[in-house]
């Protein structure tokens, strides 16, 4: 028996419906003395318009302006270490570019700093972005343009 070169074609399954924004999840929480409480998750935000919008500032380490990059920062309350890495926390750092190293390369592995120096300094560029973001019109809890 011939087999026929006509396949049906594919058809892609329908995509389940987007899930509705919920109550945010808990996570239990024991204690030494076996006391369960209850404590909210936080929620880490993924925006691509966000990270546009970061990426079109100028540098906050050298001021350069057209090479940035959204930098997320590498602390672990702010995700890093956990597959995590949150919108709501980034901000611009150039990217290398002709001859130059680049902010954003020199922050990660700490060239400049030291640890202890570089954590505070994203402590600064988290609360110096999320003022800006605010002042044009960013809502920081669901990264969206109010």
């Amino acid at each position: 028996m011939k087999r026929t070169s006509m396949r049906k074609p594919y058809v892609r399954p329908p995509s389940p419906p987007p899930k509705p924004l919920a109550e945010p999840a808990r996570a239990t929480l024991v204690r030494a003395d076996e006391a369960h409480v209850e404590v909210p998750k936080f929620t880490y935000l993924r925006s691509a318009p966000y990270r546009r919008y970061v990426a079109a500032l100028p540098c906050f380490v050298c001021g350069i302006a057209g090479h940035s990059q959204a930098a997320h920062p590498n602390q672990s309350k702010f995700g890093k270490g956990r597959s995590i890495k949150a919108d709501q926390f980034v901000w611009p750092m150039c990217a290398p570019n002709s001859g130059h190293m680049g902010c954003h390369h020199a922050h990660d592995h700490s060239i400049v700093l030291s640890q202890a120096r570089r954590d505070e300094a994203e402590d600064r560029f988290v609360q110096r972005m999320q003022e800006l973001a605010v002042e044009a019109g960013w809502n920081l809890q669901t990264l969206r343009r109010i």
